[in-house]
């Protein structure tokens, strides 16, 4: 894995490769740490592995200011069962996701502008995976509105290769059935 290019080698034949560009591409398989708390750090500076913060400074955080600016946003989380989507959107224990990271951000913003009462009328509104965070500023006549969408999809399935049968195989079938009529409407 280099930059943004992930190169995959057949292990049974080391001639056969292939390579698949992305607009972001994380490592998190190796060269981490944690401290005392749990969370992952890199072994070395520089290194190539990515943490959940680096995730949010590239990903979460444009939708950050997009959504204080009153812009609607929408990150879809999509991939294979076990690649690490629900990990990267929720997280785990100290190594927060992008969804509980959003939120943080988005309420110390929120409060920075707002009293502290009407901050904690946006805690009880908050809906995982479908926010709505909207602003009035009473001295300007202004409201802001924006909705942010957190979309954690269900794992895409390559059957043969994942050795489905019966009810897993039939399930896998309609998750890629839904997942494909998705990417139709994108």
């Amino acid at each position: 894995m280099a930059t943004n290019v992930i190169t995959i080698q057949d292990s049974r034949n080391a001639a056969t490769r292939r390579s698949f560009s992305a607009d972001c591409a994380y490592w998190s398989h190796s060269g981490f740490t944690h401290d005392r708390t749990g969370l992952f750090l890199p072994e070395e500076e520089g290194g190539r592995y990515a943490g959940q913060a680096s995730v949010f400074q590239d990903l979460g955080e444009g939708i950050l200011q997009n959504a204080l600016q009153g812009y609607n946003a929408t990150l879809l989380a999509y991939g294979q069962t076990g690649s690490g989507k629900s990990y990267s959107m929720v997280g785990y224990g100290p190594n927060k996701g992008l969804v509980p990271t959003l939120c943080d951000r988005l309420f110390q913003a929120i409060k920075g502008n707002q009293d502290s009462r009407q901050c904690q009328v946006f805690f009880s509104m908050l809906e995982i995976y479908n926010e709505q965070l909207k602003q009035i500023f009473s001295k300007e006549s202004i409201t802001k509105q924006s909705n942010i969408n957190l979309v954690d999809l269900a794992g895409s399935e390559r059957q043969r290769a994942s050795g489905l049968e019966a009810d897993r195989l039939k399930e896998g079938t309609a998750i890629n059935l839904s997942l494909t009529t998705l990417g139709n409407v994108i």
